[in-house]
């Protein structure tokens, strides 16, 4: 249902103060496979620490601002929020983009933690690489991706089903809060799309 334009114009107003205070905080907006996304670094001693990633429904991140600053305020770990467009609130346009099939956004989450891995997961993943096939000249070695800590709620459990389906080996927890059910025993809409 189309709600008054004045409904659109607080809801941007609403996301571009919700920047602004991210921005403040320390996070940074940063891309990755197509996905835009929040990066709290690793406060001091939290480099090792599994990164956590919060997923987040219909609204956008405004709702979750709260939320943001708990785990940024609790945990040492990095703290990832993946930005989905196609859920948020704001005016529909013949330019927005469709939501990013499962392939792709399991991609594009592999990668925003690959961007940000430490050497010595890299080193570790190396390890068990070369330990498995040995190459008979070493490679550079690559960012791996670690594991990490999901947070979804609402649509953003529908993403990270997704996930957890493409990409088990991202997931090291997984945390569904409020998940949605709707249409999700059709394995091809989550999979496939």
């Amino acid at each position: 249902m189309h709600k008054p334009l004045l409904f659109y114009v607080g809801a941007l107003a609403a996301a571009r103060l919700v920047e602004l205070l991210l921005s403040l905080r320390g996070f940074q907006r940063l891309a990755a496979g197509g996905v835009e996304y929040w990066r709290l670094a690793a406060a001091a001693g939290g480099e090792a620490q599994e990164p956590i990633v919060l997923m987040h429904g219909v609204g956008g991140i405004v709702g979750y601002l709260p939320l943001c600053l708990a785990l940024a305020a609790e945990h040492a770990a990095p703290l990832y929020v993946p930005l989905f467009p196609s859920c948020s609130l704001g005016v529909p346009t013949l330019s927005s983009p469709p939501p990013l099939p499962a392939t792709a956004l399991a991609a594009a989450v592999e990668e925003m933690l690959a961007q940000h891995a430490p050497p010595a997961a890299a080193r570790a993943t190396a390890a068990k690489a070369a330990a498995a096939e040995p190459a008979a000249e070493p490679a550079p070695l690559p960012k791996a991706p670690p594991a990490a800590t999901f947070v979804a709620h609402s649509m953003g459990t529908a993403s990270l089903a997704a996930l957890l389906k493409a990409r088990p080996q991202l997931v090291r927890a997984a945390l569904f809060v409020d998940p949605v059910s709707f249409l999700i025993y059709r394995r091809g809409l989550i999979l496939d799309s």
